[in-house]
């Protein structure tokens, strides 16, 4: 999903890159639902970024003013499907990387023959 209310003001602008393991292994349908809940939130809060899944692990990179991020990650730390969670990056950034993606989707699970990015 593009996100056309991705408007900055390039103030308390960040990104923050982490990793997690899942407690269960995700299906395609769970990641299906995952992404749309995320897609939703991320656009109502102006967040941008992009989500990776293989094997149980995440790396997912989120972007938007510094408040909204810091909710976002809050509700992640907190949900019971994510364990093991590391903060890899975390900076102030001018730009974002993702600007038209709420949340951009590379996925591999053991019910997919390959690699498949799922943008909207």
């Amino acid at each position: 999903m593009t996100n056309p209310t991705a408007v900055d003001d390039h103030q308390n602008l960040v990104s923050k890159t982490y990793l997690s393991k899942a407690v269960d292994v995700f299906s395609d349908h769970d990641l299906d639902q995952l992404l749309t809940n995320c897609r939703r939130n991320n656009a109502a809060a102006s967040v941008t970024g992009a989500l990776l899944y293989h094997n149980g692990y995440f790396m997912q990179l989120i972007e938007g003013q510094l408040d909204a991020i810091n909710a976002i990650y809050d509700r992640i730390q907190a949900d019971p499907r994510h364990e093991v969670l590391s903060v890899l990056f975390e900076d102030e950034i001018s730009a974002r990387f993702f600007p038209d993606w709420t949340m951009g989707c590379l996925l591999y699970t053991s019910d997919a023959a390959d690699y498949s990015l799922r943008v909207d």
